[in-house]
């Protein structure tokens, strides 16, 4: 994902600081598959720290980015799910129309994307 310094940029203009996401992203990506899904419950944490400038969460977008380099089809798939679960929760924590439909075009996004993937 082409934006996705761009996009930390922004969160750190905004007053966040995506290091601590950015640091568990990495660690989850290196981590044995099966703990992949206790790692991102503590992703969770962090990413719920920082601001969502552009109207999307920070560890979506690092997500979807990572996913973009994975080549293990469950790995992707994870990863997009992930992101849309954090997409999706930062678009229902909009306090008005407009925001949360700015929000959902990144569901949505992330909706095409493992439609794409294909069926399990």
């Amino acid at each position: 994902m082409a934006d996705l310094k761009y996009y930390r940029s922004e969160v750190v203009r905004a007053g966040g600081d995506p290091q601590a996401v950015e640091a568990g992203v990495t660690a989850l990506v290196s981590a044995p598959f099966d703990q992949w899904p206790a790692l991102m419950s503590l992703l969770d944490v962090e990413a719920d720290k920082l601001p969502f400038p552009f109207d999307r969460d920070f560890l979506a977008v690092c997500l979807e980015s990572v996913a973009e380099q994975r080549h293990d089809p469950r790995q992707k798939r994870f990863l997009l799910e992930c992101a849309l679960n954090r997409a999706t929760w930062c678009a229902s924590c909009a306090t008005a129309g407009g925001e949360g439909l700015a929000r959902s075009i990144h569901v949505h996004a992330l909706e095409a994307k493992l439609k794409a993937l294909g069926s399990r």
